[in-house]
C-alpha cells in the first residue's frame, strides 16, 4: 500500500489532525506512526517505510527534510495564520501544553509566567523561530502534497477530511452503486473493522487479515463529529475562550485582540514576508 503522510505544525491542530487519523487508520486497519522532531527522517522511520511496516505518517513537525529519501507517497499539509499560531502557542506554552518531555518548554513557561501579554508574545516570536522557518522554507508547489488551510478545514470539517481522505486514495466512492450494494460494502467494513478492534484488545496490536483499502463516508463523518471541538472542549461552543485548555477557542482570528502596536511591528518585521506567501497578509485590515 502506498504511504499516507500529514504534514502539520505545532499549534495547527496537530493534535485533533492526528486523532481523526489514528482513529481512520484504526478502523482500516493500517498501521500508523508519529513522527515528532524536526530535520531528516530517523533511519528507524525510513527502514519502515522501505520495509512496509507503516502505512502513514503523522509528521507534526513539518520540515522540508522530511521528504528526503521518501518514495512515492501521498500527503497533505496544513498550515494556521501565523499570527494565530503566535498566540495559541502563547496560551498553551503558558498554561496548558505539556513540560514533562521537554524542558526547554519549562523554562519558557517559567519565563512566561512573569511576563505582560505583551512581553510573553514578543518572546514567543524568538521561541517559536524554527515554526515559522519550516513553514517558509516548506515547498508549496510539490505536486505529491495537497496544501490546506487550517481555517478552512475547522470551518468545515466534514468536508475537509472527506476531501483530504479523497485526495489520499482512502475515500469509497458509493456514487452508481445499488442499495444492496452499498449496504453489503458497508457491512463489510464494520466487520473489518470490529476484527480489527478486537485484535488490538486481545493481542495488543493489528492481526490483520486485509487492510481496508478505502473508508465509508458514513464512517468517516462519524469519526469526524466525534473529534469536534465541542466535545474536547468539555461542552464549550467554539468562540467560548479558555486559556487554561488545550482547545482555547476554536476559531481563526483571535490574534487581533492580542497584537498590541509593538507585537504588530515586531512581527511584520520578522514574519512580514511569510504572510504574503501563505496569503494571511490582507486578512483583517492587516
Amino acid at each position: 500500500m502506498m504511504l499516507r503522510i500529514y504534514f502539520g505544525h505545532h499549534r495547527s491542530g496537530s493534535t485533533w489532525i492526528k486523532g481523526i487519523l489514528n482513529e481512520i487508520a484504526r478502523a482500516m486497519g493500517l498501521r500508523s506512526r508519529t513522527v515528532i522532531d524536526r530535520g531528516a527522517l530517523p533511519p528507524e522511520i525510513l527502514d519502515g517505510i522501505r520495509t512496509g511496516r507503516f502505512d502513514l505518517l503523522n509528521c507534526i513537525n513539518a520540515d522540508p527534510a522530511h521528504l528526503s529519501g521518501l518514495p512515492g507517497f501521498r500527503a497533505f499539509h496544513v498550515v494556521r495564520d501565523p499570527r494565530d499560531l503566535l498566540v495559541s502557542a502563547y496560551f498553551s506554552h503558558r498554561y496548558s501544553h505539556p513540560t514533562s518531555q521537554w524542558p526547554a518548554l519549562a523554562e519558557q513557561r517559567a519565563r512566561l509566567e512573569s511576563m505582560t501579554i505583551e512581553e510573553g508574545l514578543l518572546a514567543e516570536l524568538e521561541f517559536n523561530a524554527p515554526v515559522f522557518r519550516t513553514m517558509g522554507d516548506w515547498n508549496y508547489g510539490h505536486a505529491g502534497i495537497r496544501e490546506i488551510r487550517f481555517e478552512d478545514l475547522i470551518h468545515d470539517p466534514y468536508s475537509g477530511f472527506a476531501d483530504i481522505l479523497h485526495h489520499l486514495g482512502l475515500l469509497r466512492n458509493e456514487e452508481g452503486r445499488s442499495h444492496a450494494g452499498h449496504m453489503i460494502r458497508r457491512l463489510a467494513f464494520l466487520i473489518h473493522e470490529s476484527w480489527n478492534r478486537a485484535s488490538r484488545r486481545f493481542f495488543g496490536t493489528d492481526v490483520r487479515l486485509f487492510p481496508a483499502r478505502r473508508i465509508p463516508v458514513e464512517r468517516l463523518l462519524g469519526i469526524v463529529h466525534a473529534h469536534r471541538f465541542e466535545r474536547k472542549a468539555r461542552g464549550r461552543a467554539r468562540g467560548e475562550e479558555d486559556v487554561h485548555s488545550h482547545y482555547r477557542i476554536g476559531v481563526p482570528g483571535s490574534w487581533a485582540q492580542h497584537f498590541t502596536p509593538a507585537v504588530r511591528t515586531a512581527f511584520k518585521a520578522e514574519h512580514g514576508e511569510l504572510l504574503i506567501r501563505l496569503g494571511y497578509e490582507a486578512d483583517h485590515d492587516w
